[in-house]
């Protein structure tokens, strides 16, 4: 492999979050086809997979169990974890946020002239990804009327497994 092709994986798999035209980009391509080429390259696709192997069989990848519960710490963020109340102003405090274990819960930290701007990740984002793991949303367009009644018991069956699965790997931390 190329040092260019090597650059689109770490981009690929690191800051371009999966994203062949953004790795590609990353990585110093000037052509948007060439993200589709990479990403169809043996080669590169055999890297990829290989980073994605290790990184599993060394722990770095979370189990779905954690997934659920880093969501679910995202979709019940709260700014009250990040600042301090006192009358009408209010302070952030970091310290307040790191001692409650919730600094994984920023996406973004900005300092400018009108002071210092927290923002959180997107909880209403994890909600719905939590909805569709526990088949909490019904597709409109689909006909429920027309489907078979052991589907949907199945699929009842499923949601409370999923449900218990989680209640017993303590989900909840409150």
């Amino acid at each position: 492999m190329t040092e260019k092709q090597h650059r689109f994986v770490e981009a690929y798999l690191g800051p371009a979050a999966g994203n062949a035209t953004e790795a590609a980009r990353q990585a110093g391509y000037k052509n948007p086809r060439d993200a589709k080429r990479n990403a169809q390259n043996p080669a590169v696709a055999s890297e990829i997979t290989r980073k994605i192997a290790t990184s599993a069989t060394a722990g770095d990848i979370p189990e779905p169990e954690e997934l659920l519960r880093i969501l679910g710490d995202q979709a019940r963020g709260s700014m009250g974890d990040f600042i301090d109340v006192s009358g009408n102003s209010a302070v952030i405090n970091l310290l307040k946020a790191e001692q409650r274990g919730k600094l994984h819960l920023i996406k973004e930290i900005e300092v400018g002239k009108a002071g210092t701007k927290v923002k959180l990740l997107d909880q209403q984002r994890a909600a719905e990804l939590l909805g569709k793991f526990y088949e909490l949303w019904v597709d409109v367009t689909r006909d429920l009327s027309k489907t078979d009644t052991q589907d949907l018991i199945a699929r009842a069956e499923r949601i409370v497994e999923n449900l218990k699965r989680v209640d017993s790997a303590g989900g909840d931390d409150g």
